[in-house]
């Protein structure tokens, strides 16, 4: 009989992307449905990524967490959760560069101008057109 995995304590975990020196995004995430981490920070390291948690300057000048797992399990858990988060969103982050890169040879190839991101309605209109284009090519057998 197969085993139910264990569901994570960490959920609703947000990632903004970064990419400043070694910081590779901000993350935020609600732990066990009670209460909310932020400045949560993914690092990309020597060894590769991993999560560092807020921490503060002391009046000696030292760095110390503000808050931090109790237990080498729950940091272990907290960075698994955190970084397939972060893949998720980096994923998303180059699937719709490469939109933007096929929409504006669209536009090249229709004469179109490209509307940039901010004006969503003539842009929406454009992701219309370009995935209407899109299925009538496939449907005539030609390469979209």
């Amino acid at each position: 009989m197969p085993t139910k995995a264990k569901e994570s304590i960490f959920s609703q975990i947000h990632v903004s992307l970064f990419k400043k020196d070694a910081l590779r995004a901000l993350v935020s995430c609600k732990v066990a449905d009670a209460v909310y981490l932020t400045g949560l920070r993914v690092i990309e390291g020597k060894s590769g990524l991993f999560v560092s948690m807020p921490s503060r300057k002391t009046t000696m000048g030292e760095y110390q967490d503000i808050y931090f797992p109790a237990s080498k399990a729950m940091r272990d858990e907290l960075q698994a959760a955190v970084l397939e988060a972060y893949s998720v969103e980096t994923a998303k982050k180059f699937s719709d560069e490469d939109l933007q890169e096929a929409l504006k040879k669209f536009c090249q190839e229709t004469g179109r101008r490209y509307p940039g991101t901010e004006d969503t309605p003539e842009l929406d209109a454009l992701v219309h057109d370009f995935e209407c284009h899109q299925v009538r090519g496939a449907k005539e057998g030609q390469p979209a």
